[in-house]
């Protein structure tokens, strides 16, 4: 962050390498609630949620995502990781990952990073945003659906046991 980014106390930026590795403890927290949020009868280990996280330096190197930090009082309050990808012939971008810090949220940080990466997509010519959550989780579901989000399908999912 530059010292005019620090004079407020939130900010919106488009993290680089450079920020992810600053902000790395607090990004990886907030990566490990979202990853386990999204399973209801799954054990998630820390080193899956790190190694997993640990790429996303690689994409921003490859140019291959986007990454928007939110900062409150220079510290990483809570981020949007999003991707362009073609679905049915259609440009879009993905929002892989949205997750606000449970002290920060109610505040409408959330909605603000949704309008970031809106800006980002009509400025790459891109019409089109969307994203999946789990089933479950109805709050994000409401929350996806009052910014104007529509639902367009459904995944599922069934584990299976081996018979011996």
């Amino acid at each position: 962050m530059n010292s005019e980014q620090k004079k407020w106390p939130v900010q919106i930026i488009n993290m680089s390498i450079a920020d992810l590795k600053t902000h790395f403890k607090d990004f990886l927290d907030l990566f490990a609630e979202n990853t386990r949020g999204h399973v209801t009868d799954q054990v998630i280990e820390d080193s899956y949620i790190k190694k997993k996280a640990g790429e996303t330096f690689d994409y921003l190197k490859k140019g291959q995502a986007i990454l928007l930090g939110l900062f409150v009082n220079s510290r990483l309050a809570g981020f949007l990781w999003a991707y362009p990808r073609v679905f049915l012939e259609e440009q879009r971008i993905y929002i892989n990952s949205l997750i606000i810090d449970k002290a920060y949220r109610g505040r409408q940080y959330g909605k603000a990073l949704m309008d970031e990466i809106e800006r980002i997509a009509l400025e790459k010519n891109i019409y089109v945003v969307d994203v999946s959550t789990a089933s479950f989780k109805t709050d994000a579901i409401r929350f996806y659906e009052k910014l104007g989000y529509k639902h367009e399908r459904v995944q599922m999912r069934k584990g299976l046991t081996r018979q011996k």
